[in-house]
């Protein structure tokens, strides 16, 4: 049921008119807990203060709003006695319309009995029938009838009466009917006396009604209009005896006339209170949209057919009847109402509260409403860093409605990159920049996520390689570079596949070589990303210089025997050789050694040798002296023969040359003692000292030279 104040005492006791005011309140004889009106809906009552209850919608002390129906009812408790009674004149004027009443006739001053319908106690007496006079009354007892009225109470005839106005009427000119409504034990007999002129004022008239209340034995008067004659009439009830009556200040045998008048007369154990059901505006007016998809924070327009005048309609979130927007008065036509901002999915509802009575209820149709919503990035693409040839992949979490995706790369669109998740099979280094997507949804706005950055990391690549071989002159500086690509590189050269320990930059130098440098050298350039790549073979080829590592010796020789000056250079590079004599180039001299086939005295001498090579500078040799020895040889022989006297002396000499040189004399091819320079002489000679002389020259050479005989003879 819609929130609501389901009793709103004060409010509808201003608005609401009371039919039956409440009489004098006895012990239990009272309603205490009955409000003035409720709702259609409101939930059930329970009565107290009284003794029994009746009126419609009560089953034993409950009151049920929705039993009782729409519409203004009594509430009665009672005891059942009516010994007496209270007279209440501030009630609600509210004859009723008889459907099918039945109409009487009555003569001048003449009754007509009537049943009553059920069992009417009046001031302690039970009656089932009365009898309806022309003149402005009826009676429970008696047929006694006067045009002229009394003042009550009064013992004369006629008694035991009830008096609209006890006057000299002229039943023939208008009409006095009956019926009995209503079901037990609350049904109701109306006796009417419509348009009845007064005998002598034929100008003016009555129009009135009596309602006898079955059980409460209430009696109520409900006048149109009472005119007057210009004579006194009585209005009130009488008992039987005539000692006791209810009457109304100035209606009693006194000139009066009224107009919407209500007057009852309530058992003094008799409480009437008076409730209004309010029915509650009508539920099953059509409600559209019946469904409706709108973007978050949009509103809904909702269209109320034959919106009703009186009643105020407001949109409520069906689920937790929470307002959505502003509320509006009906107009009888079709209503637009425009709720507040919605975000999420629900049912709307309309609620339609009566602006008088503030009776509210729930249209039965509603609204569902599907909300669509705004694309809204919850994870942005991130920067991605991938080496070249790699795949890349940028992706996007994003909620919405409708999503589509367009990526983009540094703010161009990319032609069919249209899902949540963007990838480069193979990247290349063209790749590189800043990547976004643009989010768009069944709402909008698009958004746009920052942009990642993809980095593309070279692979390394070698775009010089190394020198494939070089030759250097020992100690000469050697030098190796590689011009590469890529990214995060490193190196590492290496001599026959061995890490050189240091040499991990582009470019390798060996500032001073050696013959221990040569051989192959490649460089293995990494980066970040793999695979490394190895150059091609550098080989360094180490050129010896020229050097001399054993030199000619100096030699000494027979002239005429031959002679051979070597030299050692060890490793020396494109070596080349020129031999020297005294300092001069000999002519062909150019190989690693030099002979002289056969030696003259002319080539003794100062011998070395230059040795050249592929690098620089030349090494000279020391000198190696070659001395020759000459042979021995006999420039000037001994004498032939000489006569000498004997006992004179006589002396053979020679001249020979050559290289230590050494002379023997011989006598006859006999070594002579002691003779062994180049003369010999016989200081004195004898017989015996004539012969053949000749002398052996010998040297450091071979062979010895021996003269031509010298034959010395002695004379006697």
């Amino acid at each position: 049921m819609p929130l609501r104040k389901i009793f709103r005492y004060t409010i509808c006791a201003l608005l609401l008119s009371i039919i039956l005011p409440v009489g004098q309140a006895f012990s239990q004889c009272s309603i205490t807990t009955l409000n003035p009106s409720y709702c259609i809906d409101a939930p059930a009552v329970t009565l107290s203060g009284g003794t029994n209850y009746y009126g419609p919608g009560v089953s034993g002390s409950t009151f049920t709003p929705a039993s009782a129906g729409a519409g203004t009812h009594k509430i009665y408790t009672t005891d059942g006695t009516t010994a007496s009674y209270t007279v209440n004149t501030t009630g609600t004027f509210s004859p009723v319309t008889l459907p099918s009443p039945t109409t009487l006739t009555i003569g001048v001053s003449i009754s007509v009995p009537i049943t009553i319908g059920f069992n009417f106690s009046f001031y302690g007496n039970t009656y089932s029938s009365l009898r309806v006079f022309d003149n402005g009354f009826i009676r429970f007892s008696g047929t006694n009838a006067t045009p002229i009225p009394q003042t009550i109470p009064n013992a004369v005839n006629p008694n035991d009466l009830i008096a609209i106005a006890w006057s000299d009427l002229n039943a023939s000119t208008g009409a006095i009917r009956y019926q009995t409504m209503g079901t037990a034990p609350l049904r109701v007999l109306i006796i009417e006396y419509s348009n009845v002129q007064f005998t002598n004022n034929t100008a003016d008239y009555v129009t009135s009604q009596i309602h006898l209340y079955e059980t409460t034995n209430i009696i109520e008067i409900h006048s149109t209009h009472i005119g007057s004659d210009g004579t006194a009439q009585t209005m009130g009830i009488e008992n039987s005896p005539g000692t006791i009556a209810g009457t109304i200040p100035g209606r009693n045998n006194q000139i009066f006339t009224a107009d919407n008048d209500y007057v009852g007369f309530i058992p003094s154990c008799t409480e009437v209170k008076s409730v209004t059901v309010n029915p509650v505006p009508n539920n099953a007016l059509t409600v559209s949209p019946a469904t409706t998809t709108i973007c978050s924070g949009a509103t809904v327009d909702v269209t109320v057919a034959n919106s009703e005048v009186g009643v105020n309609y407001q949109l409520r979130n069906s689920a937790d009847n929470s307002v959505l927007g502003s509320s509006a008065a009906g107009t009888g036509g079709n209503l637009l109402l425009t709720s507040s901002a919605i975000n999420s999915n629900l049912s709307i509802k309309v609620t339609a509260t009566n602006s008088t009575t503030s009776c509210d209820t729930d249209l039965t149709n509603t609204v569902n409403v599907t909300v669509n919503t705004s694309p809204v990035i919850t994870t942005p693409p991130a920067n991605a860093v991938v080496c070249q040839g790699a795949s890349a992949t940028f992706n996007v979490v994003a909620t919405g409605t409708g999503l589509t995706y367009q990526w983009r790369k540094n703010t161009t669109n990319i032609p069919g990159a249209t899902g949540n998740s963007y990838t480069i099979a193979t990247t290349a280094s063209t790749d590189a920049g800043s990547y976004d997507v643009i989010v768009s949804g069944t709402c909008t706005p698009p958004v746009t996520s920052t942009a990642a950055t993809l980095t593309i990391n070279a692979l390394p690549a070698i775009t010089a390689q190394p020198v494939a071989s070089q030759a250097i002159c020992e100690g000469s500086a050697a030098s190796f570079s590689v011009t590469a690509s890529g990214t995060g590189l490193t190196y590492q050269w290496k001599k026959n596949g061995v890490d050189i320990v240091g040499a991990t930059s582009n470019t390798y130098t060996i500032a001073t070589t050696a013959t221990a440098d040569a051989g192959t050298y490649t460089v293995v350039v990494s980066g970040t990303c793999s695979p490394s790549v190895t150059s091609t073979a550098s080989v360094l080829t180490i050129q010896e210089r020229p050097e001399i590592i054993t030199g000619p010796t100096t030699q000494t020789v027979c002239a005429g025997q031959s002679v051979t000056f070597n030299v050692n250079v060890g490793v020396t590079t494109g070596v080349s050789y020129q031999w020297r004599k005294n300092g001069s180039n000999i002519v062909g001299a150019t190989g690693s050694s030099y002979t002289i086939a056969t030696t003259a005295s002319t080539d003794a001498g100062s011998y070395d040798v230059v040795v050249s090579g592929t690098c620089t500078p030349p090494v000279t040799s020391a000198a190696a002296t070659l001395t020759i020895n000459a042979l021995p040889a006999i420039t000037a022989q001994p004498v032939a023969s000489q006569a000498i006297c004997e006992g004179s002396a006589a002396s053979f000499s020679v001249t020979a040359s050559g290289t230590g040189l050494t002379y023997q004399w011989k006598k006859n091819g006999v070594d002579i003692s002691g003779a062994t320079s180049n003369t010999y002489t016989i200081p004195t000679t004898a017989t015996a000292d004539a012969g053949t002389y000749t002398v052996v020259v010998s040297g450091s050479c071979s062979p010895s030279v021996t003269s031509t005989a010298s034959i010395l003879t002695i004379r006697e």
